[in-house]
């Protein structure tokens, strides 16, 4: 073998020696940090929480830093809390998931990730006060619970088909994880028909309706309507006087008398004709409606006649035109008091028993 040969093995053998020595760890080793996260794909409800874990290779140190993007929050452990109002947070961010990151603590550059997707949930209503089955009078509170309040903007609260209330998902308390939202609404029986009535709670974006069915039995009641309007518009608002149970059967009422208090400086009633003080639909024709405003903040209304009512219920006994002063917050309500109701019959005797109602006038 001449020298060149010899020279030429010799080269080439050192470069496959220098080749094994780097694959088995020599100085400069190609050993890589590597994170990869278990479960890589996840689908979580708004609310719940997911367990991930890290596999750390290429080195003696496994510890990570777990980190999340918008809508979750994440321990150090690896247990990501799903926010119950994720799905809004994603979509304002204009994106479609979270993604969990975690990050090797030998070598920061390296990480690996998974992605949550956010559930839609279906939403469990249930009525908890009243019970099916239970007798109503006067005002009563209706409460319910949801499961859940991903994707809801609200609950309607009905009697009858009627609404009687709407709370917006922003006056309900959010949930802590595993628990359920409560919410509330005031019912007054006395605008129903007595007997058999069903209560409806519906949340609105996401879930469906639920019902009980109770019975409805009032005393026969003047009240005062609840109303809406503009703050700061003369006579915005219409306040209606009714009465429940105005049948012949139920006593033949012809009259009453009643008065009304409210505050002054935030409520202002209209006085003059042709919007002042008025008999409502429901009240017969002929008789005699006499009015005393001299008091602000205060009327009193004397109606006689000698024919009864006609409305079957919910008679509107009289109306009268109020313009909202103040607040001019919206939703913000003004009560007016009834102080004191009385009925006649046709002769002029007392009705009774008669209860009273007060209603409110809330700023659009």
């Amino acid at each position: 073998m001449n020298w060149f040969a010899s020279s030429r093995h010799g080269a080439a053998l050192a470069a496959a020696l220098a080749l094994v020595w780097l694959s088995i760890g020599g100085c400069g080793s190609s050993t890589q940090v590597a994170v990869s996260v278990t479960p890589p794909i996840a689908n979580v409800a708004p609310g719940a929480q997911k367990l991930f874990t890290a596999t750390v290779t290429g080195t003696s140190n496994k510890a990570v830093t777990w980190s999340c993007t918008t809508g979750g929050s994440i321990d150090q452990t690896g247990l990501l809390t799903v926010s119950a109002t994720a799905r809004q947070q994603l979509a304002r961010q204009a994106v479609s998931s979270i993604t969990v990151t975690a990050t090797s603590q030998a070598d920061t550059s390296k990480f690996g990730v998974a992605t949550v997707t956010v559930t839609q949930p279906t939403i469990t209503v249930a009525i908890t006060s009243p019970t099916s089955g239970a007798t109503l009078s006067g005002t009563q509170t209706v409460t319910a619970t949801l499961s859940s309040l991903a994707a809801v903007t609200g609950v309607v609260f009905a009697v009858n088909g009627t609404t009687f209330a709407t709370v917006p998902v922003s006056a309900i308390a959010v949930p802590a994880p595993g628990n359920v939202a409560t919410v509330s609404a005031q019912l007054n029986t006395v605008t129903a028909t007595n007997g058999s009535a069903s209560i409806s709670v519906t949340p609105t974006g996401n879930g469906s309706a639920t019902s009980v069915t109770v019975t409805i039995n009032n005393p026969r009641t003047l009240y005062v309507a609840n109303a809406t309007g503009a703050a700061g518009v003369t006579d915005a608002v219409t306040v209606k006087v009714m009465l429940n149970q105005v049948t012949t059967a139920t006593g033949g009422v012809a009259g009453f008398s009643t008065t009304l208090t409210w505050d002054p400086t935030k409520l202002t009633l209209d006085i003059n004709s042709p919007n002042q003080p008025v008999p409502g639909a429901d009240l017969p024709a002929g008789a005699t409606l006499t009015l005393n405003t001299a008091t602000p903040g205060k009327l009193t209304a004397l109606y006689t006649g000698t024919q009864p009512f006609t409305s079957t219920s919910g008679g509107q006994v009289m109306t009268a035109k109020f313009t909202i002063d103040a607040p001019s917050v919206s939703q913000t309500a003004n009560v007016i008091t009834m102080t004191s109701a009385s009925l006649t019959d046709v002769a002029g005797n007392a009705v009774t028993p008669v209860a009273t109602g007060n209603g409110t006038v809330t700023t659009q």
